[in-house]
């Protein structure tokens, strides 16, 4: 009869969260008390930012890889009425895309120019007041974009109109906006593919922030693959009716044999019956589970198809290339092209260290593998602090019981 093993994980609060309700509580001169806030380096990062901007004291913005921060600060500087910015960035940074939101903020009066190459950071703004309300966007690159645009829209004289153009990608992350919006007194008109927000004003009130659901993600994983025993972890501070889209992942791992039950509280993940013979999902909707999803596929030697993966070339590393290359070090069959992922049956067999490419989410879904063999190394472990900095120690807790 298999053992029972109960263990109680904490993961940290949503960062997406945390850096949305931070950007609000600036706009709102600080009226929100925030409770809970993310420990991560991307919110910490945020943090520092946005009392630098207080100061005054230094007008240059170094946001790392933290493209939330980068994106959220475009929009945020741009109406930051009579002073002069740079936004700059690490390497990665400087080649991931701003051009769609920059393009977008032009349309309205913005005043921004590019240092060095058309299309990234870093960018030069000129704060200005801006009274249009109406924009255009592409949506098919990153709803960071969006959101952008949704966070400062309250605080335009006239509110703003956003219409997204071409296939609206991660849009998870916009319904996520819009709920925190609406969660401080903020109307939010969402028809087809305009949003309107109106001029409005903050209430002072108490925010307590959620646990992160992608953070969550990776637990999944090692119940998966630790299933010759009955594992059973809690976790508090997780719910079914969480604004966050990286809530369905209790959804896929139902079939792959990880059962989640919902309580007052949190949820409790045990192992389950594995029904999946194979694995399709489109991940248009929650990108950043795909690492974890492709490995578990791979782990279980199934056949996986991964589609709507058209974000993931412009994460903190192109996360299709490097998916692909890890799986295949691996002795996995794996294919793609710029938004898909295909994954044939077979074992796996890990030889060399992991690569983390300093991405988080490849570290933590890599990790899960040394449920089968403890000794395969992660390269780099430490890009875990980005999101989920208690990670090691977190699984620490349950890995010296694996037989």
């Amino acid at each position: 009869m298999a053992t029972q093993l109960s263990f109680n994980i904490n993961v940290p609060t949503s960062k997406s969260l945390s850096n949305r309700w931070l950007v609000l509580n600036y706009l709102c001169n600080n009226s929100l008390k925030l409770h809970n806030i993310s420990a991560a380096d991307d919110t910490i990062l945020m943090q520092t930012l946005l009392e630098q901007l207080r100061k005054g004291d230094n007008n240059t913005f170094d946001c790392k890889n933290a493209g939330t921060v980068a994106r959220f600060l475009t929009t945020l500087l741009s109406i930051h009425d009579g002073k002069d910015f740079v936004i700059t960035g690490d390497e990665r940074m400087q080649n991931r895309p701003i051009k769609p939101l920059i393009n977008a903020l032009l349309q309205i009066g913005a005043d921004i120019s590019y240092v060095n190459t058309e299309g990234h950071f870093p960018i030069k703004i000129k704060g200005k007041r801006i009274t249009a309300n109406s924009i255009s966007i592409s949506a098919n690159i990153s709803s960071q974009f969006v959101s952008a645009l949704m966070l400062i829209a309250p605080f335009l004289p006239q509110g703003l109109t956003i219409e997204m153009k071409g296939k609206i990608v991660s849009q998870a992350y916009i319904v996520m906006t819009q709920r925190v919006l609406q969660q401080a007194g903020i109307e939010v008109v969402w028809i087809e593919n305009k949003i309107h927000i109106p001029n409005s004003s903050i209430k002072p009130q108490s925010i307590v922030i959620e646990k992160d659901w992608s953070s969550a993600s990776y637990l999944y994983n090692w119940i998966l693959f630790m299933a010759q025993k009955e594992y059973e972890f809690y976790i508090e501070g997780l719910f079914k009716d969480s604004c966050q889209g990286d809530k369905v992942v209790a959804e896929l791992y139902e079939p792959l044999g990880v059962s989640t039950t919902y309580t007052a509280s949190g949820i409790i993940l045990k192992t389950g019956k594995r029904t999946a013979k194979s694995f399709a999902y489109n991940f248009k909707s929650c990108p950043d589970l795909a690492p974890t999803l492709a490995v578990a596929c791979a782990g279980l030697g199934i056949p996986a198809t991964l589609s709507g993966l058209d974000t993931l070339p412009y994460k903190e590393t192109n996360r299709i290339e490097a998916l692909t290359s890890e799986l295949k070090k691996m002795n996995i069959d794996v294919s793609h092209n710029s938004t898909s992922l295909s994954i044939k049956a077979g074992k796996a067999k890990i030889t060399q260290p992991i690569c983390t490419y300093n991405d988080h989410r490849m570290a933590m879904a890599f990790a899960s593998l040394q449920a089968f063999d403890n000794s395969i190394i992660i390269e780099k472990p430490e890009v875990v602090n980005k999101s989920f900095p208690e990670y090691w120690q977190e699984i620490s807790s349950f890995i010296t019981h694996k037989e």
